[in-house]
């Protein structure tokens, strides 16, 4: 590979911090505006955030760690890895209620997670590499959800706080112990999180298509009315 190449490809995947946190919601709003969905949520990845988090790092895992556990690293050691920022927006009229963990209505798909000592939420989300026919899978993670929120607001509802920072009912707002997501508001997972990659150790340098899904078939298939916007997300990347 030129070297010009490579130094533009490195320099682009490098700068992802610096984009994660530049990004603007405006985009997304304009691609998938709020509309009238009867009451349902409709949730759709933030392509654009998406596109603009991804990072290129490599991670050393011991045999004990978490990760080996909950399978979002299959071989211990020293592995590549392609980090991304997920926000997974409501741009429904409806919310997301999931509730509690322990006693909501989809209790039955958390599970406790020793490890790390908190609930996961399980067949929510995949992320997969493919070859550009879309079809021949290169790698793929399992990315078990833990806490569906509030974690950024693009429009619809606002949030208001008290005196102290606490966060005052105003249309709904959701927590790790209440889980959900209100209108206009996404549950955002970080690149820096664990288990916010797909493990590219060994896969050659080239182009793929990079395929984000939520709201899985096999999992709790959260109820989206019309569903407008599609649970699959795709964008293509270009590795070193």
């Amino acid at each position: 590979m030129p070297t010009r190449r490579l130094f533009c490809l490195a320099a682009l995947l490098v700068s992802a911090a610096s984009a994660v946190s530049a990004q603007s919601p405006n985009q997304a709003i304009r691609a998938f505006p709020l509309y009238d969905n009867s009451g349902f949520p409709d949730l759709v990845v933030d392509e654009g955030l998406l596109s603009k988090s991804l990072k290129i790092e490599k991670q050393t895992f011991p045999s004990t760690a978490c990760e080996i556990q909950e399978g979002t690293i299959a071989v211990p050691g020293t592995r590549r890895l392609l980090r991304l920022t997920v926000a997974v927006m409501n741009r429904g009229n409806g919310d997301v209620v999931l509730g509690n963990p322990l006693d909501g209505p989809y209790s039955s798909w958390f599970y406790y997670d020793s490890c790390h000592q908190h609930n996961h939420l399980k067949n929510f989300t995949s992320y997969a590499l493919f070859e550009l026919d879309g079809v021949t899978l290169v790698a793929r993670t399992t990315k078990p959800g833990f806490c569906m929120r509030d974690s950024v607001q693009y429009d619809g509802v606002t949030h208001t706080y008290d005196a102290d920072g606490n966060v005052s009912s105003n249309g709904g707002y959701y927590t790790c112990n209440s889980q959900g997501i209100s209108v206009g508001w996404s549950d955002r997972y970080r690149y820096t999180l664990s288990g916010q990659w797909i493990d590219i150790t060994g896969v050659a340098a080239g182009t793929y298509i990079l395929r984000v899904t939520v709201n899985r078939p096999d999992g709790p298939a959260l109820a989206e009315g019309l569903n407008l916007y599609s649970n699959v997300t795709s964008v293509r990347v270009r590795l070193p």
